[in-house]
């Protein structure tokens, strides 16, 4: 019976992503390989041609990789459950400082960047691709609610691990201001 199971939660997992990382409660295997199937949808909506998911390399395993008109993505997936509404906000930088802390994306740091670029390259040379690229892409499962999926292209910097407070005028309370001596070039 166990084995039934695991094979149907396998296939719904794979057949219908977002039902299952809205209604299924994935363990954490089942979150990152749902998010992997949603990041790839995502990836050929936009005119991707997915290559290949969890290709390993000499440099570190792949998660997705994606060609387009001679640019080869090598896509780094960050999926994590989120409380509430915050997911559901417009723009990634609008959260307050406390809630930069659940980003998926916050854990890509630079080794694990540079481990990426590095496979990149070796299959951008196995491939035949012109230019290759770091790509992350975060998925955000809220409870109840629909996963949301941000596609950040062309990665070179992590995204910056702290939030300066500045006092706004007239006010006691501070708002959230980027640090701009640490840009993480992710666009959202």
């Amino acid at each position: 019976m166990k084995r039934v199971r695991a094979f149907l939660r396998r296939r719904w997992w794979r057949l219908a992503p977002q039902s299952f990382l809205r209604y299924g409660a994935p363990s954490a295997p089942e979150l990152g390989a749902a998010a992997e199937e949603l990041a790839a949808r995502a990836l050929r909506r936009a005119g991707w041609r997915v290559r290949g998911r969890r290709v390993r390399t000499p440099h570190g395993e792949v998660d997705v990789v994606a060609l387009r008109a001679g640019v080869l993505a090598c896509v780094e997936v960050k999926a994590a459950r989120v409380a509430g509404r915050r997911a559901t906000l417009e723009s990634p930088w609008s959260p307050a400082p406390a809630d930069l802390r659940w980003r998926p994306a916050r854990r890509v740091d630079r080794r694990r960047l540079a481990r990426q670029r590095r496979a990149c390259r070796w299959l951008a040379g196995r491939l035949g691709a012109a230019v290759a690229r770091v790509d992350v892409i975060e998925v955000w499962v809220p409870r109840g609610l629909a996963p949301v999926v941000l596609h950040h292209p062309d990665v070179r910097r992590p995204l910056p691990h702290r939030v300066d407070r500045e006092k706004a005028p007239g006010s006691r309370r501070g708002k959230a201001v980027e640090d701009p001596a640490r840009a993480d070039g992710l666009s959202p």
